[in-house]
């Protein structure tokens, strides 16, 4: 055939699932010789045919409705992703034959996207601006709405919470509950309409694309189903419905110049996420003169930076802020009124996802799926999708921290962690009267039936305490005065969520006995510090291991983290955010909405693993 005869081909057989990004258009006009710029700067390497079909052509799809279509079909050559060698090196009987595709429609001020085997437009990011999330998520649902699946992600900026979580069910909405959820954000969701058999859609915030299951469209079908999905987008009226109780979606131009981001947590996981989804199809290199070199151990050795919450500074005229790391010290988040993004002029710059032979820049590729969130010094905002939420009942969130603090008179008066001088010695047999350890052992769980102090080796809590039908772990920590410090937290909140899973360990507690049985390094302090059954030292711990597992395994037992503290006052924390909420300025308002987050994020961590908590602190 020739390339007229091929065009024509694929017109009429044209056969294409509904799904596509939908975005506004910017202020900048889309003209046909972007269209063909773009078209040149996402062609594929080793392009054998490139049949641009269409660019801005009008199309009438429904009566006197129409649309401008650009449509380009690449047909490229590549090496098989399971062998490492260069096309020229590479036996042609092996080159494999691959195709990648581009559809654009647009409308008056909506385009939408079409693609197939391309990773990144983000060289045509300046002519697009985002769809307001409250009407992407909202304006298919109705009162008929049955919603099944939910990948959503907690607001909080913890290193070691869990950030993403996916339910299923055939009607969310009547199962799921609802406290907490304006702390969480929706990243994608998946429902259909029970009123009639119109198939199932999926709405995915971060990238702003909707896709619906059911038959394949023709061009002209296509038309109309983006005309009717960019309708109903437009038309929505901002109605409540179930997604309303998560964290609201506001639109950024009305707060890039507002807000001052403070930190930055780079989500790994769905970054991870596609490079196993692809498999040997995609891989790292780093560019370096005109070649690409591939990289090994990609997460382990180079890609570290995003496995970590870090701090945000200022850079000179406001729109810019350094990320604080250690592996590249170009990075920074820039500011505009379209978005938060991430560059760098550093080895991180350097980097490049390669697919198939096209390669993108793996920040472009970050920032066009927006793997990162950003917290702000007002704590009800959080950058994340691509877009700004808010926790609508801020108050209700403070309150809920609040409800985990217990003040304790005693915390005031701890003079150290465990003895005085932190010096044990061999004739001991307790722990120093002013310690944190003897209040935790002789105050603050004093009901216990069983507590073990499990400090030091590989320990799972500073104590266990069993009571009735509850497991707390126990974390101490001193530090010898209160503050509004979040940094003071982050060890011993990043040692308590790392420990959790083994509030469900059943009988690998058992494995650990000869670590109990022995006495407290260096000392005469027994580990077994209190039990109701047992003579014996070994008796003691047998009855305590026994006691755990009957807890682990009893489905109506209550398991809690607690962290026992003297760095916190409860009434210095309730004054200083109550200051924030009224946006009042104060000395330490920046680190006190970092440790809001992160009290915020304990909790949520705590709630998403079925775990109760709560904080004992200074007065």
């Amino acid at each position: 055939m020739n390339k007229s005869e091929l065009i024509n081909f694929i017109l009429e057989n044209l056969s294409v699932n509904e799904g596509a990004y939908f975005h506004k258009k910017s202020k900048k006009a889309i003209t046909k010789v972007a269209i063909e710029q773009l078209m040149d700067d996402i062609k594929p390497n080793n392009v054998s045919k490139c049949y641009k079909i269409y660019c801005r052509e009008t199309i009438v799809f429904k009566e006197s409705q129409n649309c401008l279509v650009s449509f380009v079909v690449y047909l490229y050559r590549a090496v098989p992703s399971y062998l490492h060698a260069k096309m020229e090196d590479c036996p042609k009987e092996l080159i494999e034959d691959k195709s990648s595709y581009l559809l654009l429609i647009e409308f008056d001020n909506d385009i939408v996207i079409f693609k197939k085997n391309i990773v990144s437009l983000y060289d045509f990011d300046e002519y697009l601006t985002s769809v307001d999330n409250k009407a992407l998520s909202s304006a298919l649902i109705s009162h008929n709405t049955t919603f099944e699946k939910l990948d959503y992600s907690n607001m909080g900026m913890a290193n070691h919470s869990i950030r993403n979580r996916i339910i299923e069910g055939d009607s969310l909405a009547e199962s799921m509950p609802i406290l907490g959820l304006n702390r969480n954000i929706i990243n994608s969701t998946r429902f259909k309409d029970k009123s009639n058999d119109n198939g199932s859609f999926s709405v995915n915030l971060g990238t702003s694309r909707i896709a619906k299951f059911g038959s394949k469209k023709d061009l002209v079908g296509l038309c109309l189903w983006s005309y009717e999905m960019v309708s109903k987008i437009n038309a929505y009226d901002g109605s409540a419905n179930f997604l309303s109780n998560f964290a609201l979606p506001c639109k950024w131009i009305d707060y890039y110049n507002k807000l001052i981001p403070i930190s930055i947590l780079f989500d790994k996981h769905k970054l991870v996420d596609f490079f196993e989804e692809r498999g040997e199809s995609v891989t790292l290199c780093r560019k370096a003169g005109k070649g690409f070199h591939g990289i090994e151990r990609l997460f382990e050795k180079n890609l570290d930076v995003f496995s970590n919450s870090f701090d945000l500074q200022p850079l000179e005229g406001g729109m810019a802020y350094f990320v604080v790391n250690t592996i590249d010290p170009f990075l920074q988040v820039k500011v505009t009124d379209k978005r938060l993004s991430i560059e760098s002029k550093g080895i991180l710059g350097s980097l490049y996802i390669d697919m198939d032979g096209a390669q993108t820049k793996l920040l472009s590729f970050i920032n066009q799926n927006a793997l990162f969130q950003i917290a702000f010094s007002k704590c009800e905002y959080i950058y994340k999708g691509g877009a700004i939420s808010c926790d609508a009942n801020l108050q209700q969130s403070l309150n809920t921290i609040l409800s985990i603090l217990y003040p304790k008179t005693s915390m005031n008066k701890a003079e150290y962690e465990k003895v005085k001088g932190n010096k044990v010695t061999a004739d001991m047999t307790d722990f120093g009267p002013k310690s944190i350890f003897h209040f935790v052992e002789s105050e603050y769980f004093k009901d216990s039936e069983y507590i073990l102090c499990d400090d030091l080796g590989d320990e799972w809590a500073d104590h266990i305490c069993l009571h009735n039908n509850t497991i707390s772990f126990v974390h101490s920590k001193y530090k010898g005065k209160a503050s509004l410090s979040a940094a003071n937290f982050q060890d011993v909140i990043g040692q308590a969520l790392k420990n959790i899973g083994h509030l469900q360990a059943g009988e690998s507690m058992g494995l650990r006995r000869g670590s109990f049985i022995t006495p407290y390094s260096g000392s005469k302090i027994q580990k077994i510090r209190k039990s109701s059954k047992g003579t014996t030292n070994t008796e003691k711990v047998d009855a305590f291991i026994k006691r755990f597992d009957e807890i682990c395994y009893n489905p109506n037992s209550t398991r809690e983290v607690c962290l026992a503290v003297d760095f916190l006052s409860a009434s210095e924390f309730k004054d200083a955010m109550s200051k924030v909420i009224k946006k009042e300025g104060f000395a330490h308002k920046g680190s006190t909405v970092q440790l809001f987050w992160l009290l915020a994020s304990f909790i949520s961590a705590c709630r998403d693993a079925d775990l109760q908590c709560r904080i004992i602190c200074r007065k």
